[in-house]
């Protein structure tokens, strides 16, 4: 992404599931599926922050697993 460009950056939100949710997470983790992180909206907005780029939107969809996506500029 060059000096002022935008990008359009996806994931899942799984620190903000139900659950039914939860337990599925655990029946993957339980056959050697590991995340790395469990993301809320606002701790994905500090992630995208500390890696330099401006947040102009962060937006939650909502679903049996959210998505968060956030719309970013480069300093």
């Amino acid at each position: 992404m060059g000096p002022g460009g935008r990008l359009i950056l996806p994931t899942y939100l799984q620190g903000e599931t139900g659950l039914g949710f939860k337990a599925a997470i655990g029946a993957y983790q339980a056959l050697g599926f590991r995340t790395r992180e469990r993301y809320t909206l606002e701790g994905y907005r500090t992630l995208l922050e500390s890696c330099g780029a401006e947040v102009l939107c962060l937006k939650r969809l909502e679903g049996r697993l959210p998505v968060a996506f956030g719309v970013l500029k480069r300093l």
